[in-house]
């Protein structure tokens, strides 16, 4: 998972920027450059901005994570009972499960 520094310091190199360039870009010291990039300090909503408008990236860009990027919609059918559900990080029983079906189906009856 990318972190927000490893992505600063990712889009830093794509534009052949050292830290102190960049430092100088945005009014601070390469060492807070450093520090952001290592994950020791994280920057501010403004000083973000700053760097990602010089990075010519969205902020959306910079705060991704690549988990994020991985995440896919999938179509599953729920009458398949090879299909393994999860809530919340738990398992769903088949007895909810049947729950669910009957719901979407509209059916209160057990059928």
């Amino acid at each position: 998972m990318a972190t927000i520094g490893e992505r600063i310091r990712e889009y830093r190199n794509q534009k052949n920027l050292t830290q102190k360039e960049l430092g100088q870009l945005i009014h601070q010291s390469p060492q807070v450059i450093s520090n952001y990039e290592r994950g020791y300090t994280t920057p501010n909503s403004i000083t973000l901005k700053n760097i990602a408008d010089i990075l010519n990236v969205s902020m959306d860009n910079l705060t991704a994570t690549k988990n994020s990027d991985k995440h896919t919609i999938e179509q599953v059918d729920l009458n398949d009972d090879n299909l393994s559900l999860t809530y919340k990080g738990q398992p769903v029983s088949n007895e909810d499960l049947e729950i669910i079906r009957r719901f979407l189906r509209g059916s209160k009856s057990d059928k």
